[in-house]
């Protein structure tokens, strides 16, 4: 074998690796991500404790400010301005991207139900969230 043909060789080898760890790779465990406006008007991600990514009800362990909220891989989400998710604190937020591609809503109205996608604002500034429940 000629060195031309042993670096086609590996190069297919590598390809065929790249494909099949590519397809075997879960692209985005469900997650959420919360975002606040610090004192110097700059985004600023807020971070969980614990092992808080799951379907169903989530507390704060206390009160956090959000400006911007995200999540991948949950059907939709909702936050709340109190602690349990009661249904009558539920908050609401706008998509600020330039349209919303995997679902007709009107990004012109504020939505309960945020569907998947980190460009949900919650208002010009901060918003106090104790809770939220995402469904798969």
């Amino acid at each position: 074998m000629g060195p031309k043909l042993i670096r086609l060789c590996l190069r297919a080898a590598l390809c065929l690796t790249l494909a099949m760890t590519w397809s075997s790779y879960s692209y985005a465990d469900p997650s959420v991500r919360f975002h606040k406006i610090n004192k110097k008007d700059q985004l600023r991600r807020l971070f969980k404790i614990g092992s808080m990514d799951g379907p169903g009800c989530h507390d704060f362990l206390r009160r956090r400010k959000v400006h911007k909220f995200g999540q991948f891989g949950f059907a939709s989400c909702q936050l709340y301005s109190e602690k349990g998710c009661p249904s009558e604190h539920q908050l609401s937020a706008l998509w600020g991207g330039k349209k919303y591609r995997k679902a007709d809503i009107d990004i012109k109205e504020r939505q309960f139900d945020l569907l998947e996608g980190a460009e949900w604002f919650l208002a010009e500034g901060n918003v106090v969230v104790k809770s939220w429940q995402c469904v798969e």
